[in-house]
């Protein structure tokens, strides 16, 4: 027990280890997800909720490629490197993964699809969604003061997860208390859609630059 209890306060301690530990039921939440809107759309024959699918399917597939890589550079002669490889590879990913969305983003806004949550269960996704961007901010500040590339990246991979679920919370709250067949309900959806999408593309191509920057001061 008391080894336990060593082991949780060095991770607390280490915000480095702690992202890493953090990332595990992270990609196990995602799993679950690509299921449900794997699911939801055989079953609705929808292509949002395949769209969204094939979201989650890159979100774990980026997660999983940092994990891996973290293995990859406790084990390479050239960590330097393996990082700012990985670092990359992260950022290409990103890329993919915001075309994946963006299409997710086109059928919310231009066919009006929502996911809406019955009865009062509302509220408590839009506390757990503040909360959730909020977190993923500071978290994201932090990871920027550890000069770690591989925590950075992870923490973006949460900021972007976050900004995903702000956007489906600000479509389901259009949908619920405002007419979604509305010019305002519309144009509200519009705007966001591609605020997430713009903010999503920017991390993207500043860390691409980045690990191009990078790679070069290394040679």
């Amino acid at each position: 027990m008391e080894i336990i209890k060593k082991i949780i306060a060095f991770i607390r301690r280490d915000f480095t280890t702690l992202t890493v530990a953090t990332t595990v039921p992270s990609l196990l939440i995602d799993l679950l997800f690509i299921v449900i809107n794997g699911f939801t759309a055989a079953i609705l024959r929808s292509p949002w909720y395949l769209a969204m699918c094939l979201y989650y399917i890159m979100l774990t597939i980026m997660r999983f490629s940092l994990l891996l890589g973290t293995g990859m550079k406790a084990i390479s002669r050239n960590k330097e490197k393996t990082d700012i490889k990985n670092y990359l590879m992260a950022h290409r990913m990103l890329i993919v993964m915001d075309i994946i969305l963006g299409i997710a983003i086109i059928f919310l806004v231009f066919h009006h699809i929502v996911r809406d949550f019955p009865g009062a269960l509302i509220f408590f996704v839009a506390f757990y969604t503040i909360y959730k961007v909020t977190l993923s901010l500071i978290n994201l500040s932090k990871a920027h003061k550890t000069n770690s590339l591989t925590t950075i990246t992870l923490r973006k991979i949460g900021n972007v997860d976050a900004l995903v679920s702000l956007l489906i919370l600000e479509s389901a709250l259009m949908n619920r208390f405002g007419d979604r067949w509305s010019t305002y309900a519309f144009m509200t959806n519009l705007f966001c859609g591609l605020a997430v999408w713009a903010i999503i593309l920017g991390m993207a191509v500043w860390g691409l630059h980045k690990a191009k920057r990078l790679k070069k001061e290394l040679q």
